[in-house]
């Protein structure tokens, strides 16, 4: 019997699938979260909704529900960790010579490794949470090609090290450990640069 591409879409796997997408993109949709505890654990509401509830009235962070005890959500905040940076770009200039081409990041410009792909295509480019530096002052005399300005969201802790949310036009995710977080006194809503070097951004497919 063959199935139709519309019923596989529908099937529990791949509803879990995207709720893991979700999840993965967006920390504070606990919609996805809850739709994973249900599919993946075959879980009734009341299940879910029995220990959302208890989770709500003994932490303050409600988005961290099923970080500590689920692994499959707990995988998805490590890959969050691993992956600072996931984003569309538009090359808007290409220089062989300089090893490198421009490209439009939202509002800020993105030194990219040098590709023979023509003005104006949109492409992915992929970036580790472990490749971004943030500093707090513009920088000056390094050959890093890179400094995004952006503001403080979002400080997570991950094990013993912390992801700092940075809203530069994208999200972007920085892996830095809890010296650093309370030398450079980063909280929500401070300003910073992220150093990034142009070599450390991978090329991932041409958007169409």
């Amino acid at each position: 019997m063959k199935m139709t591409l519309t019923g596989l879409l529908e099937t529990p796997e791949v509803s879990l699938a995207k709720s893991c997408l979700r999840r993965l993109a967006d920390r504070a949709d606990t919609l996805a979260t809850a739709e994973i505890m249900a599919l993946a654990d075959c879980a009734e509401p009341e299940e879910w909704l029995t220990d959302r509830l208890r989770w709500l009235d003994g932490n303050g962070d409600a988005m961290a529900w099923g970080e500590a005890d689920h692994p499959i959500i707990r995988r998805l905040l490590e890959m969050r960790a691993e992956s600072a940076l996931r984003s569309p770009v538009e090359i808007v200039a290409s220089d062989a010579d300089s090893g490198a081409c421009r490209a439009r990041c939202a509002d800020q410009e993105l030194r990219i490794p040098w590709c023979d792909r023509p003005v104006g295509t949109r492409l992915f480019v992929g970036l580790r949470a472990d490749d971004v530096i943030l500093t707090r002052s513009p920088p000056e005399g390094l050959s890093v090609r890179n400094a995004l300005s952006g503001k403080v969201t979002e400080i997570a802790e991950v094990g013993a090290v912390r992801l700092v949310h940075v809203d530069v036009g994208r999200r972007l995710a920085v892996k830095v450990t809890p010296e650093a977080v309370g030398e450079l006194g980063l909280a929500p809503g401070l300003p910073v640069f992220c150093l990034i070097k142009t070599h450390s951004l991978r090329l991932g497919p041409e958007l169409d």
